[in-house]
């Protein structure tokens, strides 16, 4: 690829090919169908967790290690065109990494955005560790984790149904 002259689809493959996250979790989205079809712009979202957390997939655990980006600026009608003007842009849309590591807002060329966005996924991986909210270490996908785990998952949903239960009965003994 000459330099500068990437489509929104060739981004998404040079930023894949300078990442260095393991087993960790990122996914890209450049087509739109809100208002018609599009390849303006790039939708990175980014999971500081390893796939073999359990909750890594989604849900609160997934949520308090997220962080995702935009990028825009590229040509709507076809993902491989260059952008029109050259340049695109990235900003961070949402993140829950530590206030000193967030990515600043740059203008560039697609290969330069690529690189910028790559290194700074692979400085988070590097310096950041997962923040484990609601699973422990040992927790698999497909296992049961640890043995708290297992007792709070197992007394939690019987308590709710045994406090609904009790509110019904104190409605009932009212009327």
């Amino acid at each position: 690829m000459s330099l500068g002259w990437l489509g929104s689809a060739d981004f998404i493959e040079e930023v894949q090919r300078q990442l260095r996250i393991g087993d960790r979790q990122i996914s890209f989205r450049n087509h739109s169908t809100l208002g018609g079809s599009s390849y303006a712009e790039v939708y990175v979202n980014f999971i500081n967790l390893p796939r073999s957390i359990g909750g890594a997939g989604g849900g609160a655990e997934a949520e308090n290690n997220r962080s995702s980006f935009w990028v825009r600026g590229f040509d709507r009608s076809d993902p491989h065109a260059p952008p029109p003007r050259g340049k695109v842009k990235i900003e961070m849309a949402n993140s829950t990494l530590p206030r000193e590591i967030r990515l600043r807002g740059k203008t560039g060329t697609p290969q330069q955005v690529a690189r910028y966005l790559a290194d700074f996924l692979n400085r988070v991986v590097r310096e950041v560790p997962p923040r484990l909210t609601h699973s422990s270490p040992d927790s698999s996908p497909g296992g049961t984790g640890s043995l708290r785990d297992v007792r709070r998952r197992r007394t939690k949903p019987v308590h709710a149904l045994e406090t609904r239960l009790a509110r019904r009965r104190r409605r009932a003994r009212r009327r």
